[in-house]
């Protein structure tokens, strides 16, 4: 069994050695190896094409088969992950039950109105105006604050000056400055 599998391996060496397309090939080496191969011949191509390295025989004949590494590449990467098969628009295998006329049933979520998928559909709103009475009460707060602009409430004058209430600022300078024409 052992020898078998040598054999197997050696004639894969050997198809690759040759650059035959083959899936089985491909999927020996593994698709990350095929593409790491891909991306050292780009990287040593640009190089070429910018001057910046000179490449040796063995670089160029790794550079020549760019192509041939990305088609094995996508042969490997097939093996390991395979096309969908079917209309990917219709829920298929799984858990899921399909009524009459192809379709899924609504999620609980949806059909008691709770749940994660309807509060991603809904408007944000304030925490403030949640309960009603305390709604009243804010609003009727707030038209007190902008009463308080409109209307001047007698204020009962001092005695006598006691200074500026805020205090002098020593280093406020309110001079217009006059410039020569």
């Amino acid at each position: 069994m052992p020898q078998a599998k040598f054999e197997q391996q050696r004639e894969w060496e050997a198809k690759i050695e040759a650059m035959v397309e083959d899936a089985d090939a491909a999927a020996y080496k593994g698709y990350e190896y095929w593409n790491s191969m891909y991306l050292k011949a780009e990287k040593l191509e640009d190089q070429m094409v910018r001057g910046v390295h000179k490449p040796d025989d063995m670089q160029l004949k790794k550079i020549s088969r760019k192509a041939y590494f990305r088609a094995m590449y996508f042969l490997a990467y097939q093996r390991v992950f395979p096309p969908a098969v079917g209309d990917h628009r219709k829920p298929s295998g799984g858990a899921s039950i399909i009524l009459e006329g192809g379709r899924k049933p609504a999620p609980y979520e949806i059909l008691t109105n709770t749940g994660d998928v309807i509060r991603q559909n809904q408007k944000r709103r304030n925490r403030r105006y949640s309960n009603p009475r305390m709604r009243l009460r804010h609003r009727y707060h707030d038209y007190l604050k902008s009463q308080r602009g409109a209307e001047r409430y007698m204020q009962e004058a001092p005695m006598e000056y006691a200074g500026e209430k805020s205090g002098v600022n020593p280093n406020a300078k309110h001079s217009v400055k006059y410039r020569m024409v």
